[in-house]
């Protein structure tokens, strides 16, 4: 018992440390020894699965929960699983990533058409004044993807705590 006792407690410290900011506690499930101790026998450590505020946030996170699940010597089944759901969360982010890149493209484009005829009719003066449109737009398929992704991960660790 202490052999297993000693296992878990190394498992679960590895997802913890790996997992930093977005790691709790480590948690056991115990049970008493003949000899009238506690040994853990089982245990977990919660990670924030949740997609992060921007495509690139998400993609560092993503890789920061592969490598927490991934921690421990001898990774659980569990464990391989919220590694494959980062994976997707950091794949889903990687396309938004590139969907924004090529929005933030076409739009400087256009910009750089349209100067030239600025200039031409006098109207580029030289100061450029802020737009009120975003330069930047994130569709409403990628928020469905990344709100896709976090279901996807919530649904694989709801059973285990």
């Amino acid at each position: 018992m202490k052999k297993r006792d000693a296992e878990v407690k190394a498992h679960e410290r590895a997802h913890n440390a790996a997992g930093g900011i977005y790691a709790g506690a480590p948690t056991y499930e115990t049970t008493r020894g003949p000899d009238g101790r506690t040994y853990a026998v089982g245990g977990e450590v919660a990670i924030d699965t949740s997609p992060a505020g921007s495509p690139q946030a998400t993609i560092a996170k993503a890789d920061q929960i592969v490598r927490a699940a991934l921690a421990p010597a001898d990774p659980s089944p569990q464990d391989l699983r919220v590694a494959a759901a980062a994976r997707q969360m950091r794949a889903e982010a990687q396309a938004a990533l590139l969907q924004l890149q090529a929005e933030e493209a076409a739009q400087e484009d256009e910009e750089s058409e349209a100067a030239p005829a600025r200039e031409a009719d006098g109207s580029g003066d030289g100061f450029e004044t802020e737009s009120s449109e975003p330069r930047a737009r994130i569709s409403v398929d990628t928020r469905f993807a990344a709100q896709r992704a976090y279901e996807q991960v919530a649904q694989m660790i709801a059973p285990f705590g």
